[in-house]
Formats: structure tokens, sequence, C-alpha cells
């Protein structure tokens, strides 16, 4: 079952040469443990092939094991400092944090590859904004915005 959901990401990152460091299992257990669920298993299979570190993919972002521990939190936290009245879902896992004034996330009832939303400070009214109808294909995005593209046209 791994890479099912991950298979372009990894394909992409390994053509153009991009060193990554899993997670051990032991250590994506331990987070469902803290999370009290499982996680989806497109996650599960980012955190099982780049969990640790993954070159300049996602340079500058606070995403990896085990800092993602205590982004829920940080998200809270930024949204309670700029008094914008929301909530995060009560399945909500925060996944990514940027430079402190955004962050991303998905429901994790929302199936094996869920939707990904965001809040940043720079949107004009206080939402969350779905930004992709899947973990895989967000990742798949974010590789265009670090200027990662396939060689082969995919």
């Amino acid at each position: 079952m791994l890479n099912k959901y991950l298979k372009d990401v990894l394909n992409i990152l390994e053509e153009n040469c991009i060193g990554l460091i899993p997670c051990s299992k032991a250590e994506v257990d331990n987070l469902e443990h803290q999370v009290k669920s499982n996680l989806p298993v497109a996650y599960k299979e980012y955190l099982l092939s780049m969990g640790k570190y993954s070159g300049r993919f996602n340079v500058g972002t606070d995403c990896f094991y085990p800092d993602i521990l205590d982004l829920g939190k940080y998200a809270n936290d930024l949204l309670e400092e700029n008094n914008t009245g929301l909530m995060l879902p009560s399945d909500a896992f925060v996944f990514s944090m940027h430079q402190g004034y955004q962050f991303n996330f998905f429901k994790l009832l929302d199936g094996d590859d869920p939707q990904v939303f965001s809040y940043s400070e720079v949107y004009k009214t206080p939402e969350f904004r779905r930004i992709s109808e899947s973990f895989s294909s967000y990742l798949l995005a974010e590789l265009s915005v670090h200027g990662i593209n396939s060689k082969f046209g995919k």
C-alpha cells in the first residue's frame, strides 16, 4: 500500500535528486497515539517517505517530525492572536505552518487522501480556505511552487 497516493510526487523528487529522510513506523505510530486517531493513508505515505526531511521541497515550512506535534497549538494561538473568531474543526490535523503566519490542515475523518484547508493572516477576511481536493494533489502543486517539476513532462 505504500506509495498508493504519492507515487507521482516521489517519482518527481527522485528525478530531481531530492534527498528524503523518512519517519520510522514507530514515530508514525507515536503521532497517531498523540492525536488519538488513525492518520489518512496519503499522509502516512508522506511521513514514511519524507516525514523528517525533503531537501529544498518545503524549505522554510514547519512540516517535519517531531515539529508537527505542536503545530495544532501554534495554529490555535495564531487564530486567537488575530481575533478571528475561527476554531479548528475537532478532527483537524495541522500538518504545516509557514513562517508563523499561515498554516494548512486536513480533517482526520475526511478519508484516505483528504482535502487540504488553509488559514493565512494575509487573507482579506478571516476564513479557512480549501486549497486542494486532496493531500496528494496539494503536494504535487507544492512541488511546482518550489520549482521542482518532472523532467519527463508527466
